[in-house]
This record gives C-alpha cells, structure tokens and sequence, in this order.
C-alpha cells in the first residue's frame, strides 16, 4: 500500500458513487418489479384478469378518472387543457430565453 495520488482517490471516489446510485436504481427497479408481480397475480385470482391495476386511467363524461391503488381522483378535462397550454407557453418561453 503506497501512496494514493490525488487522480487515482477521486477516480475511485466517482466509481464508489457510481457503483452506489446502480445499487439504488437497482434496488428501486426489483421493489416495483415485486410489487407489479404481487398486483398482477393478485388481481388475477381475484378478479380473473390479468393485469395490473395499481394505476388506471378511464374517461368518464368528460373527465379523466385516475384510480390509483382503489382511491379514485377526478380531472376534469378543461383543467387537463390549461395545464397542456401553460407548459407549451412555458416551453416556448424557455426556448426563447436560451
């Protein structure tokens, strides 16, 4: 073990974080796999449909119905429109600024 120049320490330190954050997203990546699996196979004993619905999105009379996890939220489709407008107005500004 000699000395450890300045380079080769902040080499090792960004392949320390890199190893780190792919641990993370892995670890993020194989919790939403098993929590996708559990959904699917639940529902399909349940409900006889395979499929996951732990986020469903329906249209009903003019208004999105988002059910996440058998809560239900209602969008109304103007406010969707406002929203869509507002970001291309905030995007063309960006835009315009840089």
């Amino acid at each position: 073990m000699g000395y450890m120049g300045r380079l080769e320490k902040y080499r090792n330190i960004r392949r320390y974080r890199r190893r780190c954050a792919l641990i993370v997203l892995l670890a993020f990546l194989l919790v939403i796999a098993g929590i996708l699996g559990a959904d699917y196979s639940v529902n399909g004993l349940m409900t006889d449909t395979g499929r996951v619905g732990i986020i469903s999105f329906n249209l009903v009379d003019s208004q999105l119905e988002v059910c996440f996890m058998n809560m239900k939220f209602n969008v109304r489709a103007d406010f969707l429109q406002e929203f869509v407008n507002f970001m291309k107005g905030l995007a063309d500004f960006l835009a315009w600024v840089f």
